[in-house]
Order: structure tokens, then C-alpha cells, then sequence
């Protein structure tokens, strides 16, 4: 994980909104990472932070990640909210 990613997990909204308001000092550009049922988090958190910052650009990617275990094969969705400043 690069300095400038934020993973979206178990944490609350406000924790990762306090979080990449104090990463926007040090940066200009940040990226929110989630995947499966984080991703409604992730875009609440994206939502807050371009209310209270406005960013110049947001972009936002969506991906579905495969993989196996134990002989089964899973799919799961991912997005990548990239906020510049």
C-alpha cells in the first residue's frame, strides 16, 4: 500500500474522513481502496471528504478481482476513488 492509499475496512466513516483530511496536508493526490461490502463506506467517506475539500478531479474505478481457494472460485468487486487537489 502506497503512503497516499486509504483501505476502507471496519473502522467508522468519521475515522477514515479524519484520516485523509490530515494525508491532504501532506499530499495533493489520494486514493480510497475497497472492496465487497466496504464499497458503500468507501463511497460515503468520498463524499464527505469532496464536501468538505473540493478536489480538482475525482476519478473512480471499478474492478472485479477473481480468485481461488480451496478449489473454489470467487469473484469480488473493488473500486479506486482518486481525489487530486
Amino acid at each position: 500500500m502506497q503512503e497516499n492509499q486509504i483501505k476502507i475496512g471496519t473502522r467508522t466513516t468519521l475515522d477514515y474522513v479524519l484520516t485523509i483530511l490530515k494525508l491532504k496536508k501532506k499530499t495533493d493526490k489520494i486514493t480510497i481502496l475497497a472492496r465487497g461490502k466496504s464499497i458503500n463506506k468507501a463511497i460515503d467517506v468520498s463524499e464527505i471528504v469532496k464536501g468538505e475539500t473540493k478536489p480538482k478531479e475525482t476519478q473512480i474505478n471499478t474492478t472485479t478481482e477473481n480468485f481461488e481457494n480451496n478449489n473454489k472460485k470467487y469473484s469480488i468487486s473493488a473500486i479506486a476513488i482518486k481525489l487530486t487537489y
